[in-house]
Formats: structure tokens, sequence, C-alpha cells
């Protein structure tokens, strides 16, 4: 499980998730070969009833921060 902090007060909220959402897709991809397959899902830990957000399987190297950040947008909007 992975927790963020809470942005400081020089952050903005979405330009601090947006880095944070950077800085996890960059992890999950590290050492991954190009052609393996990844996926993401992402829930919340403290609210159990929320569903999940998913990105389905797809090549590593089609693993892009903007995908994942344009579904977070679509699910937390």
């Amino acid at each position: 499980m992975i927790t963020f902090r809470p942005p400081g007060e020089e952050h903005h909220a979405t330009a601090y998730l947006k880095e944070c959402v950077t800085a996890l897709t960059n992890h999950f991809v590290n050492d991954v070969r190009d052609r393996d397959l990844v996926g993401i899902r992402i829930s919340n830990a403290e609210n159990v009833q929320n569903k999940v957000m998913g990105l389905s399987f797809r090549c590593r190297n089609q693993l892009k921060t903007d995908v994942v950040w344009s579904v977070q947008g679509k699910v937390v909007v």
C-alpha cells in the first residue's frame, strides 16, 4: 500500500497530485521490459465502499503518466 503525505503549503493540490502520479507510474514501469503487460488498480483504503479505479493491462511502453492521469480524472471528478 502506498500513501501520500498531504501537500505542503508551497504546493498546489492538483500539481502535487500529478507529481505523485508521475512518480508512481515511473516507479511501476522502471524494471519492466517494453513488451511486458502492466495494469494498475487504485483504491481508497479508508473508504472501502468507493469503487476501485483501474487501468487495463497494456504494454509497458504504452503506460504513460497522461493515461493514468486521464483515467484518474474521470473517477475523481
